[in-house]
C-alpha cells in the first residue's frame, strides 16, 4: 500500500464534506506503475490556498469554492 492509497482510504472514511476530484473515474498511472480510476477527495494544500488531488495532481483554488 502506497502513501496515496492510505490517504485515499482516510479521505473516504473521515471527511464530512469532501470535494471530489473532477477527474474521478478517469484512469491515472501512479509512480509504482499501477493504474487507478478512483481519485477521492481533494486535500487542502499546506498553504491553504488550493485543494489538490493526490492521484492526478489536479489543483483547485480555495477561493472558487
Amino acid at each position: 500500500m502506497t502513501q496515496s492509497d492510505i490517504i485515499y482510504t482516510l479521505d473516504i472514511k473521515y471527511l464530512k464534506n469532501p470535494v471530489n476530484c473532477p477527474n474521478e473515474g478517469q484512469p491515472v498511472k501512479s509512480q509504482n506503475g499501477q493504474s487507478y480510476s478512483g481519485h477521492g477527495a481533494l486535500q487542502v494544500h499546506k498553504s491553504g490556498a488550493d485543494l489538490i488531488c493526490g492521484r492526478c495532481g489536479y489543483v483547485q483554488p480555495t477561493s472558487s469554492i
